[in-house]
């Protein structure tokens, strides 16, 4: 979804990019069900996504949560992050802060 649409960039107070991605839950099952048609060759509606909005939350919440943690050849930790900084609602927009 990000490499689709438009995307607001801004800077945290460590000069961090933070890429805010604008979307509905409509449009994350939309997405879904894009990929599903692709990958199975079905020809499913949105209204067919096995996905509702409570499960869509509870997936944003879990990756917001989620650190994920590069390692060298070593086994050391070298970098550690998370793929969503923040998700909120504005506007009637789902916000997530990546």
């Amino acid at each position: 979804m990000a490499s689709k649409q438009i995307m607001e960039i801004d800077s945290d107070k460590d000069n961090n990019k933070i890429f805010f991605l604008n979307t509905t839950y409509y449009q994350i099952q939309k997405e879904i069900i894009n990929a599903i048609n692709k990958h199975e060759g079905k020809n499913l509606k949105p209204s067919d996504c096995p996905y509702n909005v409570s499960h869509i939350k509870e997936a944003l919440e879990v990756l917001k949560r989620a650190d994920i943690s590069v390692k060298n050849e070593n086994g050391e930790g070298v970098y550690i992050f998370n793929r969503i900084k923040d998700i909120y609602i504005d506007n009637k927009k789902v916000v997530i802060e990546i």
